[in-house]
């Protein structure tokens, strides 16, 4: 049986866009999508940020995912659904309700409030620190709603 032996500059190309092929490959596979304003009900099969400043609102949004709700940014989530957490950083509001469902934590830092209420699960946790909360407001509420693991 004879084998076919590639010329030194052909393997080289070979090697070169196999590689980069697979590099390509990856950065797409990890790109995040970042959303703002009203999403309906459809699947997003990707970690979401909500970027610094913006206000987004999930009304039956699936997320097959974690979210990052960034600087300033507010996001309400009606009747959604997130596989993963929610995190926030410095972020204004994080308001889960409807029967929103979070498979993971939620967790705020240095967030104004967060709010989980209207028969909202929780499957892990629902913390907060360094809340940045504005007089008279509660800065962690959670009301009508399960949460299987500690709030803090």
């Amino acid at each position: 049986m004879k084998t076919a032996i590639l010329p030194q500059s052909r393997r080289l190309l070979f090697n070169s866009v196999l590689s980069g092929s697979l590099l390509l490959g990856c950065a797409t596979a990890f790109a995040d999508t970042k959303l703002k304003g009203r999403v309906g009900a459809r699947t997003i099969d990707d970690d979401v940020v909500i970027a610094k400043g913006t206000s987004c609102v999930l009304n039956g949004t699936v997320i097959k995912g974690n979210v990052r709700v960034l600087g300033g940014a507010k996001l309400v989530a009606k009747g959604a659904r997130i596989d993963g957490n929610v995190q926030a950083y410095d972020s204004h509001t994080v308001d889960l309700k409807g029967a929103t469902r979070v498979k993971g934590d939620v967790q705020g830092e240095g967030t104004r409030s967060v709010l989980v209420s209207g028969g909202t699960r929780v499957g892990g946790n629902v913390q907060l620190k360094e809340a940045e909360g504005r007089s008279g407001a509660p800065a962690l509420s959670v009301t009508s709603a399960k949460v299987e693991g500690d709030v803090q």
